[in-house]
């Protein structure tokens, strides 16, 4: 499975990176989130986060796999489902821009919903940087 979804941000490039990374933020811009902690400053460093699906929480631990401020960050998650999570940030002409990239790999039962859960994780992530523009450029 592999998506991806870019968007333009009217900030510098170090301020979208900042806000990214920081787990404090992430509930403000990333939905059916419901708790994020931890301290991210490098690769090695752990994001508990809590998401509601159907109404259940289902806490899982990131790994910060990639961090290049403020070009790149990735984290990864090995469970049961093998998934990675990485912003790449470029500067525009009119701010930063933003793209997220999301893979890994659909086994089991889930593997007959694999349509259905790609296509859920593309509108999800671009929701997300919807969300993410609007919370940073209302911040100014």
């Amino acid at each position: 499975m592999q998506t991806h979804a870019s968007i333009t941000i009217g900030l510098p490039q170090e301020a979208v990176f900042d806000f990214i990374a920081d787990p404090a933020n992430d509930r403000s811009w990333r939905g059916s989130l419901v708790a994020s902690q931890g301290d991210v400053t490098g690769v090695g460093d752990q994001v508990a986060q809590t998401y509601s699906y159907g109404g259940r929480p289902y806490t899982v631990v990131l790994k910060v796999a990639e961090y290049e401020r403020p070009h790149r960050i990735a984290y990864r998650l090995s469970e049961s489902v093998r998934v990675r999570l990485a912003f790449q940030l470029q500067p525009d002409a009119s701010g930063t821009r933003v793209t997220a990239h999301l893979s890994g790999m659909i086994g089991g039962p889930a593997a007959l919903l694999a349509g259905r859960i790609v296509q859920q994780a593309t509108e999800q992530t671009k929701a997300d940087l919807e969300r993410l523009k609007r919370v940073l450029e209302a911040q100014g």
